[in-house]
């Protein structure tokens, strides 16, 4: 099997963060993963993060879903960041003391604001995550984030705030999370997609606000499920002149349907190297493997190596 593409070791061996987005249903939560196996055979010691997710990634490890914190391997711990456990997190942060946070931030009017203000949780989310890479330079964070539309809203959570607020204690904060996700030496994100239409519109739309508008660092796509290298043209006549065969045909039209599709894949991802100036990395579908074996395979491809 070969490997295409660049494979994104780089950022797995020196970052202290990899933000992997996209579309829901492309497949992140696996890429996630798999990321994470990879950079624990390169050394490093790895925290998988989830936003808001159901808690499932221990699931992809043989380990029973939940929020943690919990070890998946030796090296790689996996947290599921919740609204509630940040802002007890910030607060403990920036307040010292339980009892400050207790009295400030469980008054039942901060918590109605709280809830009214949505864009006040993802912040705080997003300050959980730039506090955990800040205090832990060495580890790598590789965040499981929200589909585009709600990572949008996350992302641009700080430049909001930048925007709107002239000086004080939020607009620090602000600043401070923003200079950590724009830092290209320690922050990456990675834009997950399957070749199809619209997921890969919404790459490319995603890409465009995400490195014009907020200035973030998208340093690779992530092409997953790509099938194999399309047929010989002569080999793709030939299954057309076999579809009305007795015997064979069943089979010709099904090889025919399977090659178009490959086709059809092959184009969308012509059109996002043409369109972007970014590393384009293909993860083969592997549609008969069981888990282990997949994020395995996908993992060392990662690595910049074919699997066995």
């Amino acid at each position: 099997m070969e490997v295409k593409g660049i494979a994104p070791r780089h950022a797995l061996e020196r970052k202290s963060l990899i933000w992997i987005t996209g579309k829901g249903g492309v497949g992140k939560s696996t890429v996630a993963a798999a990321a994470a196996i990879a950079a624990e055979r390169l050394g490093r010691r790895v925290v998988l993060l989830g936003i808001r997710s159901q808690g499932r990634m221990p699931l992809l490890f043989g380990k029973p879903a939940g929020n943690g914190p919990v070890m998946l391997t030796p090296s790689i711990e996996w947290r599921n960041l919740l609204p509630e456990t940040s802002l007890e997190t910030y607060g403990l942060l920036k307040l010292r003391f339980r009892m400050v946070y207790r009295a400030v931030f469980e008054h039942r009017l901060v918590k109605r604001f709280l809830r009214v203000v949505p864009a006040l949780a993802e912040l705080l989310m997003l300050g959980h995550v730039a506090h955990l890479v800040e205090n832990a330079p060495e580890v790598l964070h590789i965040v499981d984030a929200p589909s585009a539309g709600h990572g949008w809203q996350m992302l641009q959570a700080p430049r909001q705030v930048l925007e709107s607020v002239a000086a004080g204690p939020l607009r620090q904060v602000a600043s401070w999370m923003q200079e950590i996700m724009a830092d290209g030496t320690r922050s990456s994100i990675w834009l997950v997609l399957v070749p199809e239409e619209l997921p890969v519109n919404e790459a490319l739309e995603f890409h465009e606000r995400l490195s014009r508008q907020l200035g973030l660092p998208v340093e690779a796509l992530v092409a997953n499920r790509v099938l194999a290298e399309p047929a010989p043209q002569a080999v793709f006549g030939c299954l057309s002149a076999l579809e009305e065969d007795a015997e064979l045909g069943p089979l010709a039209r099904t090889a025919a349907r399977c090659e178009q599709r490959i086709r059809m894949q092959q184009g969308y991802l012509d059109r996002l190297r043409a369109g972007l100036d970014l590393t384009l990395f293909e993860l083969p579908e592997m549609p008969s493997r069981n888990v282990k074996d997949r994020l395995d395979e996908l993992s060392k491809m990662m690595e910049g190596r074919a699997p066995a």
